[in-house]
């Protein structure tokens, strides 16, 4: 499995193996496995203790390899998943290119399941006041104080 993702992003999401739910949250590698099993990592109380001790997900998370690649927008997640019969699968995110109407709806969910309806509006007018996005946008939200 590769996941292949703008390198600003590994000095702090790409824990190799987790020991902490508070880790497990900041590993593509361990993300990836949870996804793959089929465990719904839009919901904050999916990563506890348990999930970075779970067996299958982490020898999954041990196949997992991710690729820096600077030609990739900040905002932009490729996947290339070979199974054991050589089927190759490929995928593409590219969160930026939402339809605006679309946008909003997404962000606000994903930020209120992980942190609440008040960090949600908080990073929604964030996002749409002063139009950051990608290292500027981590940048203001690890430097906001609440």
């Amino acid at each position: 499995i590769d996941v292949t993702v703008h390198p600003q992003y590994l000095d702090i999401c790409n824990l190799k193996q987790p020991k902490t739910g508070l880790e497990a949250k900041f590993s593509f590698s361990l993300i990836a496995s949870a996804v793959l099993h089929g465990i719904d990592t839009g919901h904050l109380d999916v990563f506890n203790d348990k999930l970075s001790k779970e067996k299958k997900v982490c020898a999954l998370a041990d196949r997992v390899r991710v690729i820096p690649n600077k030609n990739l927008s900040e905002t932009a997640t490729k996947i290339k998943i070979k199974q054991f019969n050589n089927q190759i699968t490929f995928g593409y995110a590219d969160i930026s290119t939402l339809y605006k109407q679309h946008r909003e709806s997404f962000v606000r969910e994903k930020a209120e399941k992980l942190l609440g309806t008040k960090y949600a509006d908080q990073i929604w007018d964030m996002i749409n006041n002063d139009n950051l996005i990608g290292s500027k946008l981590t940048r203001r939200l690890m430097h906001t104080r609440h």
